[in-house]
């Protein structure tokens, strides 16, 4: 009949945000990203499984990265004596943030939605984790930049593994 579907209409409008799966050199940038970050928190690895990543489809989308956070029930592991309070079924992130020149931004907003696993944006254990969470990162600035460097580089970082 022509009329949009609901998701369309919401998406017109920046309604919400609609992902997609990751392709090309977003998908060796995000590995980058994991890389590192397992390299980082190997301790929290240990425990829990990062979610995978996506791409917001609309560059009008109020959010730079998002995540749903899905409660744990029982026993919940802990990390930095923090317990993590939420399951991530995926992190999020726009596209402009995987482009050259914004690992800065791709990285801190990849660790920002990763702490949701703590609490949500005004949570007194959000902003301890995202503390600690910098404190590690900044603890490691040679890593740090050797990421960057594989992310800037004509082949994305690319490889495997």
């Amino acid at each position: 009949m022509g009329y949009p579907t609901l998701e369309e209409a919401c998406e017109q409008e920046d309604g919400f945000s609609i992902t997609r799966a990751p392709h090309g050199l977003e998908v060796r940038r995000i590995r980058i990203l994991e890389r590192l970050v397992s390299l980082l928190l190997p301790e929290l690895l240990s425990q829990i499984e990062l979610p995978p990543c996506k791409i917001i489809i609309s560059e009008r989308s109020a959010w730079q990265g998002m995540t749903t956070c899905i409660p744990i029930k029982g026993h919940a592991p802990s990390f930095c004596g923090l317990s993590l309070r939420y399951r991530l079924p995926y992190i999020a992130l726009k596209e402009a943030l995987l482009s050259s020149g914004s690992f800065g931004n791709a990285l801190s907003t990849y660790l920002h939605e990763l702490a949701h696993m703590f609490g949500g944006d005004r949570s007194v254990s959000f902003s301890h984790a995202l503390s600690e969470l910098m404190t590690i990162t900044l603890n490691k600035s040679r890593l740090i930049a050797t990421c960057e460097a594989q992310w800037n580089s004509s082949e994305g970082g690319g490889g495997r593994g």
